[in-house]
């Protein structure tokens, strides 16, 4: 009896991002992506110092590459690393791992299907995705439809960065009335257009801040509830230097508004006493 062939994996590259059905890291999904484009498209392995350049503000980017393999298993997407292509990948030692350079089995490839808002995206559509230019007849060639929506995708950056500006500048003018309804809508407008989770978590914490000048207590917890159950789905890197900052603000804040005033000196002398924050703190003080 002939084998059964294996499924096809389908990534969603909107957010939140899954895999098989599963909710994914989106450092996770980006390194699986990157590394079947490189397979795919150029027909090469990915560099391990391409991704220390992706993740370069990541404190520990060994510790990335390690879940997102662990991701991978999890998931049952062969992923190989390493210059020996001869070995099964279940065979490979996971020592020195983080080096590189990564590779995608033919097999493994052929069964993954990247998708964007349920529509499929080609390798130009993954390619812009990425952030990667569309470029050789290879990419050419394999470039459907779908890819068109890769593009839309990519452009959603602009309606979010337009609609969190509007959203900071009305808060800026000050909550009454109307407005107070028009700076709402254009937080939610921010987060319904965010392209990750980073961004739908940075709208968050403007909002959680906005509502708190403007002693809107609840609006501003319920923000930042909403930011820290994002931030435990592991979509979000808070490595990030000035998010990382905001974050301890925001915290701090929240400690002080119910009157914990030791939580919340500890949550800036967290933010001034780490080497990496006081540049941001220095640098950027608001």
């Amino acid at each position: 009896m002939a084998a059964m062939p294996a499924p096809v994996i389908r990534i969603d590259l909107s957010p939140p991002y899954r895999v098989a059905g599963q909710s994914a890291r989106h450092q996770s999904v980006w390194l699986l992506a990157r590394i079947w484009l490189a397979a795919t498209r150029d027909q090469d392995d990915l560099r391990s110092a391409e991704v220390r350049a992706r993740f370069a503000d990541a404190t520990d980017v060994r510790m990335i590459v390690s879940r997102a393999f662990a991701d991978f298993a999890r998931w049952q997407v062969p992923v190989g690393w390493g210059a020996d292509k001869d070995v099964d990948v279940s065979g490979l030692r996971t020592g020195g791992r983080s080096k590189g350079p990564f590779w995608m089995p033919t097999s493994t490839a052929q069964r993954l299907r990247f998708i964007v808002n349920g529509k499929a995206l080609g390798v130009a559509g993954v390619a812009r995705w990425l952030g990667k230019s569309v470029s050789g007849d290879a990419a050419a060639s394999t470039t459907t439809a779908g890819d068109d929506d890769g593009l839309r995708y990519v452009m959603r950056d602009m309606d979010f960065w337009r609609h969190l500006t509007q959203a900071m500048r009305g808060a800026q003018d000050g909550f009454a009335g109307t407005l107070e309804a028009g700076v709402a809508e254009s937080f939610r407008a921010a987060q319904r257009s965010a392209a990750d989770d980073f961004q739908h978590a940075l709208s968050l914490l403007k909002e959680s801040l906005a509502w708190r000048r403007s002693d809107r207590l609840d609006r501003s917890r319920a923000a930042l509830q909403r930011f820290q159950r994002l931030v435990a789905r592991g979509g979000v890197n808070a490595a990030l230097p000035t998010f990382a900052a905001m974050v301890h603000v925001v915290r701090a804040w929240e400690h002080y508004a119910r009157a914990d005033l030791s939580s919340a000196l500890a949550e800036l002398t967290r933010l001034t006493a780490d080497a990496e924050l006081r540049p941001v703190v220095r640098y950027n003080p608001r």
